[in-house]
């Protein structure tokens, strides 16, 4: 059995990649990762990042294998909002150029995640 969150793009997704397996969906991390711990779920499917510090926190916990699909994540803003947009691919483009970026993304996700960055 494979925990997913409910109404999750995962939950979809391991759908498509393995419809023969069994998923159970939750509400919330807490009750996948207490199914996962209590032995009720075999797997975890969640973003990687998630999956990274979960694995990290917890001894028992093992990333298998590689992402199933990718699915870049994004910043929003409001369509026209050109000032919001400049300022937040400004400070993307100087964490990029000073270090902050890469400082982070290895703090927080390691080695193995978050390779690609701002564009």
């Amino acid at each position: 059995m494979v925990a997913v969150l409910e109404g999750s793009v995962q939950e979809k997704d391991l759908a498509l990649v393995a419809p023969r397996a069994k998923r159970v969906a939750y509400k919330t991390v807490g009750e996948a990762v207490s199914a996962l711990k209590g032995k009720k779920a075999d797997a975890l499917c969640q973003d990687e990042p998630l999956v990274l510090e979960l694995e990290k926190r917890n001894r028992g916990f093992k990333i298998a294998g590689q992402p199933i699909l990718s699915r870049p994540y994004a910043i929003a803003v409001r369509k026209g909002d050109r000032e919001t947009l400049r300022w937040i691919n400004e400070k993307l483009s100087a964490m990029k150029n000073d270090g902050t970026y890469e400082r982070l993304r290895r703090k927080y996700f390691g080695e193995a995640g978050g390779k690609e960055g701002p564009r």
